[in-house]
């Protein structure tokens, strides 16, 4: 059987893609920042006060760790976003989002490297967002945090893949589109292009089926154009853009 570690799995993508790999009989160690959701699944074990932004977050998961197998893979879902403009900054949110998105993995990883929870064979995927694209930035600026610290996560993924390759692990960056809100009562934001959770968490699982050393190191979008608002000034015409799609940096 092999093991998924998923980071940030109690909403959003994080728990729809850890509810399908615990449906494909896979054995699933989810992580929570406070308390952990109620689960009967055999193979769903939950680790809770899990916070990337703290140095030891990778130590704290090992030593919780119960499965004498390794992480086969590793996703990484966490994620923080502020809206902000050139007119209107806030240090602390910005400071947050770095910590999250780009600092908190790359201690992360440090710490289940040295742990040994991360093996020859093992894969992590990083989920990033075009937004760190640098070359997709088109016409339109502001939210220098967001952008920024997924730019910042995705220079982290690059350097990783090259210090790791030669311990055999595959490390990639992925865009999943941007995900439909849910509001109190239920119901789902209609924002073009935008996927549900499940639906995002699908297409996420089908391109992992495909990853493995030859793709490390590189960024994908597991939607392709979808959701991408530069795609056809930037990468041309959408209906001739593949899915999945490899984006530039």
């Amino acid at each position: 059987m092999r093991t998924v570690l998923i980071i940030g799995a109690t909403r959003g993508l994080g728990e729809a893609l850890a509810h399908q790999y615990v449906k494909q009989g896979m054995q699933v160690y989810a992580t929570a920042r406070y308390s952990v959701p109620q689960s009967t699944a055999h193979n769903l074990q939950w680790i809770s006060h899990i916070d990337i932004t703290h140095e030891g977050a990778g130590r704290r998961i090992s030593a919780h760790w119960e499965s004498a197998s390794k992480v086969d893979l590793l996703v990484i879902c966490a994620g923080y976003f502020a809206s902000d403009t050139l007119e209107d900054l806030d240090m602390e949110k910005q400071l947050v989002m770095y910590k999250t998105c780009a600092i908190g993995p790359t201690f992360l990883v440090h710490g289940l490297l040295h742990t040994g929870l991360l093996k020859s064979g093992s894969r992590i995927v990083l989920v990033s967002g075009e937004s760190g694209s640098i070359t997709l930035r088109h016409d339109r600026g502001g939210n220098y945090g967001g952008h920024a610290s997924k730019a910042a996560l995705n220079m982290v993924g690059k350097l990783l893949s090259i210090d790791l390759k030669p311990k055999g692990i595959a490390v990639a960056l992925v865009h999943t589109g941007y995900l439909r809100i849910q509001d109190k009562e239920g119901n789902w934001s209609k924002k073009k292009d935008a996927a549900t959770p499940e639906e995002a968490a699908n297409a996420l699982r089908a391109w992992i089926d495909t990853f493995d050393i030859s793709k490390t190191g590189q960024f994908w979008s597991v939607r392709g154009p979808a959701g991408i608002r530069s795609a056809e000034a930037v990468l041309g015409p959408v209906d001739t853009l593949p899915t999945p799609l490899q984006l530039p940096w």
